[in-house]
């Protein structure tokens, strides 16, 4: 129960932290319906957490049915451990998931309000250029300090992560080249007390845990991409309206984006983004072929004598 374990102390000893993130979410909501007078009218959350728990399901089952098959001689208790063990780490990966899915698609939202700002920018608001001016340039400040307050929220999400994120890359690795190891074993070598279906459950484990970092992956991408785009909309809407007293605020609020980048690291060891599946991916080749040729040493030793 190493995964669970660890993940569960982190969740337990930091759980302050959990809720102080999830405050700063709901307060952001409502200082967004307060100044921008819009709500959130994106089902896609619910979207994505359907599909999240879909794949849990799934990735729990097929750990479930592995373990049962493996251990066909021990009573049906002592494979719960196994089982509780593998639901406690799927479960953080997927909570860090939708986390992440929560701040982008807040991240998307003010996106969303800078595009419309710059539609609206073709028609005079009123008929009064100092009332639109002034309209205008209240917008962009509540735009620039409630994208402040999700670069707050994404770095106190990047010190609160770090560690099970890390863990995660660290057991995916070592079960994936596990897995490997096995499918190799019972292909090449033919070994016959290695089961054919025990096969397949590896190698839908593997999908399985190759999916569950992608999606983990994918997600903190999207978070620091989608705040990474602020500044160039800001330059866009810019370009497309120049107006002499609002450029003096759009040059200071993209600056201060372009110099608050936002990124996910796992304690400075790496930068979660797409890198980390060909990270992932070269770890578990590199470990792999280590493993094979370990393994072919006794039979050349063996030739010799």
């Amino acid at each position: 129960m190493s995964l669970g374990a660890m993940l569960n102390f982190r969740h337990g000893t930091f759980r302050n932290d959990h809720l102080q993130l999830l405050r700063s979410l709901v307060q952001f909501d409502v200082s967004y319906i307060q100044y921008l007078d819009e709500n959130y009218g994106n089902h896609q959350k619910y979207r994505n957490r359907t599909v999240l728990a879909f794949f849990f399901m799934l990735s729990v089952t097929n750990s479930s049915i592995l373990a049962f098959d493996e251990s066909n001689d021990l009573d049906w208790f002592l494979l719960l451990p196994k089982v509780i063990d593998r639901i406690n780490s799927a479960w953080c990966s997927y909570s860090i998931t939708i986390h992440a899915m929560e701040i982008k698609i807040r991240y998307d939202n003010l996106n969303s309000h800078l595009k419309n700002l710059g539609k609206d920018g073709e028609k005079p608001i009123s008929l009064d250029p100092l009332k639109t001016e002034t309209l205008i340039t209240s917008k962009l400040y509540y735009v620039n300090r409630l994208h402040y307050k999700l670069y707050r929220i994404i770095s106190r999400f990047s010190d609160i992560y770090s560690i099970p994120m890390l863990i995660i890359i660290f057991i995916s690795i070592c079960i994936t080249v596990t897995d490997f190891y096995y499918i190799y074993k019972m292909m090449f070598l033919e070994i016959e007390d290695l089961s054919k279906t025990y096969a397949v459950l590896h190698g839908c484990q593997i999908v399985m845990r190759f999916l569950e970092l992608a999606v983990l992956v994918e997600a903190c991408f999207g978070v620091c991409e989608s705040a990474n785009s602020t500044p160039v909309l800001l330059h866009q809407y810019r370009n497309d309206f120049y107006n002499n007293k609002i450029d003096s605020h759009i040059q200071m609020y993209s600056l201060q984006h372009l110099h608050q980048k936002v990124f996910i690291n796992v304690l400075g060891f790496l930068e979660v983004d797409l890198s980390t599946l060909y990270t992932y991916i070269g770890s578990v080749i590199a470990y792999l072929l280590i493993l094979i040729q370990f393994d072919k040493l006794p039979e050349k030793n063996m030739k010799i004598h």
